[in-house]
């Protein structure tokens, strides 16, 4: 069977077709999204500081607790395109005229990315030598 005999429409299997949408996704929570109009860019990275625990309590009249400054490392990084494309022939379209054959490759396509994020934020958040 030729991939447009696949896209001719059945009237009962149309009506119970749902798009699937994957609502567990955590990256943009643990690594939050930040744009740049440049490729080349500089990231800062700071010391643990914010982590430990401090002798905070001060008697009266005494001095000020102080905490020494450690500083931070700056890296430059140059970021990456990620890209996926989904190809529908003008004649699968017109075959397929029910169906929304773009607005499914949309789906697919930007789940598709964000799936791949999720993978890649997975394995980092899992390895502490990252």
């Amino acid at each position: 069977m030729g991939r447009l005999e696949e896209l001719r429409i059945n009237a009962y299997l149309s009506e119970v077709a749902r798009g699937y949408s994957n609502n567990a996704f955590v990256a943009q929570h643990l690594f939050p999204e930040i744009t740049s109009e440049k490729e080349k860019i500089d990231i800062f990275e700071f010391n643990k500081e914010a982590f430990n625990l401090y002798d905070t309590e001060r008697a009266i009249r005494a001095n000020s607790n102080v905490i020494s400054p450690q500083g931070f490392k700056k890296h430059t990084t140059t970021l990456a395109e990620h890209d996926l494309s989904y190809p529908i022939d003008y004649r699968e379209e017109q075959e397929a005229e029910k169906v929304k054959l773009q607005l499914h490759a949309t789906n697919v396509v930007t789940e598709g990315l964000k799936l791949k994020l999720e993978k890649q934020c997975a394995d980092l958040a899992q390895d502490a030598n990252k």
